[in-house]
């Protein structure tokens, strides 16, 4: 919802994912995302700015978690697995591999 009447909304998130950044969801840093694909970038994109169809500022929560593998667990391979659900609405899901 952040993002949905933005015009250059998906130019600024695909730049987002290839160079990170911080400071715009909290003290957190998001870092480069160099591996993944140009075409993958978009099936992220397009996910990430679809969350909102049909959805309005009063509807839904802002409660979720998120678990991340230690620095030093992280493995090769394995993927990105975004999914979203909500009342009333089909759930999306996302994977994309990881090279």
């Amino acid at each position: 919802m952040k993002y949905r009447n933005r015009e250059d909304a998906a130019d600024y998130l695909k730049t987002k994912i290839k160079t990170g950044g911080g400071g715009v969801w909290g003290k957190v840093p998001m870092r480069p995302q160099i591996a993944i694909k140009p075409e993958d970038t978009d099936k992220l994109i397009a996910a990430i700015l679809g969350l909102s169809k049909g959805m309005s500022e009063t509807k839904g929560s802002l409660g979720g978690t998120i678990q991340l593998s230690p620095e030093d667990d992280v493995q090769p391979g394995g993927a990105w697995e975004f999914s979203a659900e909500a009342p009333g609405y089909s759930a999306a899901r996302i994977r994309i591999p990881a090279r």
